[in-house]
């Protein structure tokens, strides 16, 4: 029968960021010789080493065999033999455990029994600490902000995520699920990845736009809605939410809106109603809307059936007239 094995190691090891960078670079240098992959397993044993130190001082007088059984379960075979009393359980290493030049064999006899609270810590806090503290005190401005940019991007996207009405903006929120994939594959700064970063400013700058856009029409939009209702009160208070997300859907993303119900009985016109009442009744210049850049006039008629459209523009310094006439071609 095996007796109880009592035991109280370390937690498990921490490693920043930059400590795994660090050992990757190391580990890939050693090359791939034998002795190479020695001193590699040697190196990424360090709680292993722990480990073992502290299973020989809570466990005076184990043995190897002891520790692999708690350690590593899958490397104990253990066989069972029936008596006529009792059944028994013997066990051994596995094939792998017992290679020559077995690494847990040699960590195991330069292990010494010495409790955890004693050991050298795996990660030196303090250490680290001053390292980074020393790498920052040699930054340039440069260097700083390269540093801070994966952050930077990381909190304006999930501002604009928080803001941007994804209903309203079909296009906003295409551009920014390109702008969380390539933000989900840069997590670091460095001189190769500035454009990349440079694209992604770019992208979401121009979500910021439309986040803008559609915050500016909304407010004009209510705004018109509001003033409207100084002349028929018997309208809702507040405007539907549908309706207006399909204006400012229409403005943003195509410039122009079909007016529902015509340009005096649909909702587009009674806000343009609104708009011009605020206009004529605002004491302030800064408060008024701008002067219109133009005027356009559309004329549409049928004549048997067939659609016949003038289109006339009146602008400071442009006067254009279009028209787009059908006709039976049989009788011409």
């Amino acid at each position: 029968r095996y007796e109880t094995i009592f035991f109280d190691g370390k937690d498990p090891l921490v490693m920043t960021e930059d400590m795994v960078v660090e050992q990757s670079h190391v580990l890939s240098e050693l090359g791939t010789s034998e002795e190479a992959a020695k001193i590699r397993a040697k190196m990424q044993s360090g709680q292993l080493m722990s480990d073992m130190e502290a299973f020989k001082a809570a466990n005076p007088g184990c043995l190897l065999a002891d520790f692999v059984r708690w350690y590593s379960p899958r490397d104990w075979i253990e066989e069972k033999t029936e008596t006529e009393s009792e059944s028994l359980a013997k066990g051994r290493l596995s094939a792998r455990m017992e290679m020559p030049g077995n690494v847990w064999v040699e960590m195991w006899d330069a292990a010494k029994p010495i409790p955890a609270k004693r050991q050298k810590r795996l990660f030196d806090d303090t250490r680290e600490a001053e390292k980074i503290l020393h790498y920052l005190s040699g930054l340039s401005v440069r260097q700083m902000v390269c540093l801070v940019m994966p952050v930077l991007l990381h909190a304006a996207y999930n501002r604009l995520q928080s803001r941007m009405n994804f209903s309203e903006l079909s296009s906003g929120a295409k551009a920014l699920k390109q702008c969380r994939g390539k933000l989900a594959g840069l997590v670091q700064s460095n001189d190769e990845e500035i454009a990349a970063y440079a694209a992604l400013i770019s992208m979401l700058a121009d979500s910021e736009m439309l986040c803008a856009k559609a915050d500016a029409l909304r407010e004009q939009l209510d705004y018109g809605y509001r003033n409207y209702l100084k002349i028929d009160s018997s309208l809702p208070v507040q405007m539907p939410k549908a309706e207006l997300g399909e204006m400012i859907a229409s403005l943003v993303e195509g410039g122009e809106m079909h007016l529902k119900g015509g340009g005096s009985r649909g909702l587009g016109g009674k806000i343009v109603q609104g708009l011009l009442l605020a206009n004529q009744e605002s004491p302030s210049k800064k408060e008024k809307l701008p002067p219109p850049i133009g005027r356009e006039f559309i004329l549409r008629t049928q004549i048997s059936g067939l659609p016949q459209r003038m289109y006339g523009v009146l602008a400071q310094d442009e006067f254009r007239i279009a028209g787009a006439f059908t006709n039976f071609a049989a009788y011409h």
